[in-house]
């Protein structure tokens, strides 16, 4: 889905007539810009809270490997360089990526999606999905609109969600015994 169909979604969850005629008729109001960051803030906490780690092959010439060698819709956060499956030392700034030599180099990443070009398909985080950014854009757009007790309640959609991706631990520590 693109951010303006989350958007969208999001406005038919909170019922709110304006917001949705203002969506449908590309509008460009406060209401509509809200809802957008409110959307740009719930990517940025969903990439945070359930990271995806992407990996590049990618070509450095004079020890520089620049960003926009990278494909991805959002901020890149840089994890470890390789080459030849061996973790090699790295540098970087906001426009390249710095490694000692020249040639191919496997770069393994995560992605914030604050930056996130919205009228694109939206980076998928494992198997986060519409309805939860959904209520997590609701949240977000209530919490900006002073709509505290609405918040709470998409809040704790949004939790509900969230719990059920993360990982069960299936270990058990047996009790010490003292002699």
């Amino acid at each position: 889905m693109t951010g303006k169909e989350i958007a969208e979604q999001s406005a038919v969850l909170l019922q709110d007539k304006l917001l949705i005629n203002a969506l449908k008729s590309d509008g460009n109001d406060d209401n509509t810009e809200r809802i957008f960051r409110a959307l740009k803030d719930a990517l940025s906490e969903v990439s945070r809270d359930f990271p995806k780690m992407y990996r590049a092959t990618v070509t450095a010439k004079n020890g520089v490997i620049p960003y926009s060698a990278i494909k991805a819709n959002g901020t890149i956060y840089v994890k470890r360089v390789e080459q030849n499956k061996r973790n090699v030392p790295f540098t970087t700034d906001y426009i390249n990526i710095y490694v000692r030599g020249d040639g191919q180099y496997t770069v393994a990443y995560t992605v914030d999606c604050f930056d996130a070009d919205l009228s694109d398909e939206l980076p998928t985080v494992r198997e986060v999905g519409a309805p939860m950014l959904m209520h997590l854009t609701a949240r977000n757009y209530c919490i900006m609109c002073g709509r505290m007790d609405e918040a709470a309640v998409y809040d704790s959609r949004y939790d509900e969600y969230a719990q059920s991706l993360r990982l069960k631990r299936g270990a058990h520590i047996p009790g010490r015994i003292f002699a």
